[in-house]
């Protein structure tokens, strides 16, 4: 570690994540490590000629943020995009008017990119047609992602595009929807993200991708966030090139892990690449398992699954498993491979934990009632999970969500005080990338409109909190010191520890007992990445 002190934070309440010193004043940077955590006085006097002081005003530093499931180019895309989410786009007439008016600005076979339809809360309650499509865009192919992910609406010129028609079989793990009486294809599909891209290729230039990943990489440094985990299931040597190209030319400037896809193991393994290769901007890390109930049965199946698994860890990839509902937790949690250790590391691989390993994790566990929360106990796998659900979406789940199944949704708590790890992150573009609205709910159970999503057996006080120890704190480590557990670089990231990267961000965090009403717009005052300043709030941004 360099000995120069270049950078010293004081007057600054320092929630360092780290047991063996919860609470400092300071913080001193040497190079892009921390060199020194403790008192203004004890760290003042590690001052040096040139060094950059920067009073706190008394705001809270934290570990820089840690986004543990996020897709980077599909939200990147989505900023470049049409917004068709229910607060812009409430009727299907507002849709069509908005995809002729980019029509207009287009030349003939131009993509129109919508994200964020969701007909349930349209007007309309339902998708658009793929001849309605036709009507807005006669000339231009128009995809619309619905804002699960999980669901596209294609117009006749993007179907045509992708070689879909009435013989076209339905992809392994998805569905396309048909005309009862015809068998044409409606323009919807469900589950068919890989299946498009392998028939359609990129819709967009490098140019185009880059300018948005440019965007949302300021939009992430300005939440204080300073590393990513992408968690797209179809993952390849293709996605790891051009996040290499983004992060090479500082386009996209926090600290990325990528998974790979499970079944394109393979192409790393063939290119001498492996879980945890690369370097600390950019690193290899678990292989990502899809596991849904599109087609009305699990898929894949358990032996299938069973077989995934263990083809990944006898690789060296620990696994990280999309597992929303009941259903497909319960599957995921009979595999005896969740508490297996992968058969071995990669050679070069990137400086991560004491045991140079990281555990399986499950992705979501969205539903997790009361057997399944003691069986995600005892297979010592960690938890990525979505608080920001709650706030975004907990409104629509006290209206649509049977009572009996409320009660254990994103029961994060709960799982907590059985022992599982549970890292949190935003799934965006699914939701928001801010993870304050997220740790408002995480601490409250709160909702956007204010209600109050109370699960497993807890009560709400009058001010809609859990009767419970979920803390700010708790959520904070959520965000940092966990998330990196997660991806297994906890040696270098997550707590404001002597040694540890410098990635801290300053925020103007509530007391910990509250009131936490500002927390959905909290910003950072100041974001530092590897000891320097990255993003400082003031009105050129």
């Amino acid at each position: 570690m360099s000995h120069h002190i270049s950078l010293i934070l004081h007057n600054a309440n320092v929630m360092t994540m780290d047991p063996r010193q919860p609470m400092a004043a300071a913080v001193a940077v040497a190079g892009e490590r921390i060199a020194a955590v403790g008192s203004d006085d004890e760290v003042l006097s590690l001052r040096q000629g040139d060094t950059q002081l920067i009073d706190c005003l008394g705001l809270t530093l934290v570990p820089g943020l840690h986004d543990a499931h996020c897709h980077l180019l599909a939200t990147a895309s989505s900023l470049g995009g049409l917004d068709c989410s229910p607060s812009r786009t409430s009727t299907l007439d507002q849709l069509f008017q908005s995809i002729k008016v980019r029509a207009a600005e287009l030349k003939p076979g131009g993509w129109i990119r919508g994200f964020g339809i969701d007909p349930a809360q349209m007007r309309d309650g339902r998708f658009p047609s793929r001849r309605e499509l036709d009507q807005a865009a006669p000339a231009n192919p128009v995809r619309l992602d619905h804002d699960s992910g999980h669901a596209v609406v294609l117009n006749s010129v993007a179907l045509a595009a992708a070689g879909i028609d009435a013989t076209t079989p339905d992809p392994v793990e998805g569905l396309i929807e048909r005309d009862a009486n015809t068998g044409e294809p409606t323009g919807v599909l469900y589950d068919s993200a890989a299946f498009l891209r392998n028939r359609l290729g990129s819709t967009r230039s490098f140019e185009e991708l880059a300018a948005g990943v440019s965007k949302l990489s300021r939009k992430l440094l300005s939440y204080g966030i300073t590393s990513v985990q992408d968690a797209g299931h179809n993952n390849g040597l293709g996605q790891w090139d051009t996040l290499g190209r983004l992060v090479e030319g500082d386009m996209f400037l926090p600290r990325v892990t990528m998974m790979t896809g499970a079944n394109r193991i393979g192409e790393f393994l063939e290119s001498g690449l492996g879980w945890g290769s690369g370097d600390l901007r950019l690193r290899l890390g678990h292989a990502k398992i899809m596991l849904t109930l599109t087609t009305g049965a699990l898929h894949p199946g358990q032996e299938d699954l069973a077989i995934l698994a263990d083809r990944c860890l006898d690789s060296g990839f620990p696994f990280a498993v999309h597992a929303v509902e009941t259903e497909a937790l319960a599957a995921v949690l009979a595999l005896t491979q969740l508490a297996r250790n992968p058969g071995c590391a990669a050679a070069g691989a990137v400086e991560s934990n004491a045991s140079g390993l990281a555990q399986n994790r499950v992705e979501h566990a969205a539903e997790c009632p009361p057997d399944l929360m003691v069986a995600l106990a005892r297979s010592k796998a960690t938890v990525v999970t979505q608080p920001g659900f709650i706030y975004w979406r907990g409104d629509r789940y006290l209206q649509q969500v049977e009572p009996g199944l409320q009660k254990h949704l994103y029961n994060f708590p709960e799982m907590r005080r059985q022992g599982t790890p549970v890292a949190f992150s935003s799934d965006c573009p699914v939701i928001e990338a801010s993870p304050w609205p997220g740790i408002l709910s995480a601490v409250t159970s709160r909702t956007a409109e204010g209600n109050c999503l109370v699960r497993g057996t807890e009560e709400s006080g009058p001010d809609g909190r859990f009767s419970s120890d979920y803390t700010l704190q708790a959520a904070v480590e959520a965000y940092t010191a966990v998330g990196a557990r997660a991806e297994g670089t906890q040696d270098n990231k997550g707590r404001i520890r002597r040694g540890m990267l410098a990635d801290m961000a300053l925020v103007d965090l509530p007391p910990p007992g509250g009131p936490f009403d500002c927390l959905p717009a909290t910003t950072a005052r100041l974001t530092i990445l590897g000891g320097k300043i990255v993003w400082e709030e003031g009105p050129e941004n």
